[in-house]
């Protein structure tokens, strides 16, 4: 599956979305910002991860910034940089334990919401279990996350890209804070 050459790679993706097939074995259906749907022989937390691979990401290091800053540890929107920023939306029941239900949307590819549809920018639709109210809190929090990625992301590309640059003495550190001072 993972190849850096396979095309659902190389294609701006608007949701990744878990299902069943015939069998009852998990997918999930890979949506782009065409409208077009691929289907791959995998569960979404595993194309995930596959993904990330390619993007050169840790999944995991992300859910922990991402809980360091919500403070909730499950279901918190991933940022992949300032134009790629996707909720997670509740998809289906689960059937077994660990059965993923959950799916991903991208958040600037979100046209409406309404109770039990998203319609995408593509003119994709797609079917949802989540509340509008649980939607619309995940959207504020990925919009949060956008705007601390995008900060966090200016202070390192001072720090790292100018080897000039130095800590001043007069700011602030987490040392100072911690000693009272």
């Amino acid at each position: 599956m993972y190849n850096e050459n396979n095309p659902i790679f190389r294609q701006p993706i608007e949701a990744i979305l878990p299902a069943y097939d015939n069998h009852g074995d998990n997918i999930c259906h890979i949506i782009s910002t065409r409208g077009t749907s691929t289907t791959v022989a995998m569960n979404g937390r595993k194309f995930m991860r596959l993904w990330f691979y390619f993007l050169r990401m840790d999944l995991t290091a992300q859910g922990m910034w991402s809980h360091h800053i919500l403070g909730q540890r499950n279901l918190n929107p991933i940022v992949v940089n300032e134009h790629l920023v996707l909720i997670p939306v509740k998809i289906r029941q689960a059937i077994g334990s660990k059965d993923g239900c959950y799916g991903y949307i991208r958040v600037s590819s979100i046209q409406s919401i309404s109770p039990g549809e998203i319609v995408l920018s593509s003119g994709f639709k797609v079917s949802h279990l989540s509340s509008i109210e649980t939607i619309k809190t995940k959207i504020r929090h990925a919009h949060l996350l956008k705007y601390i990625y995008k900060d966090e992301f200016q202070i390192q590309h001072k720090i790292y890209s100018n080897s000039q640059w130095h800590f001043d003495e007069g700011e602030d550190t987490d040392k100072d804070k911690d000693k009272g001072q």
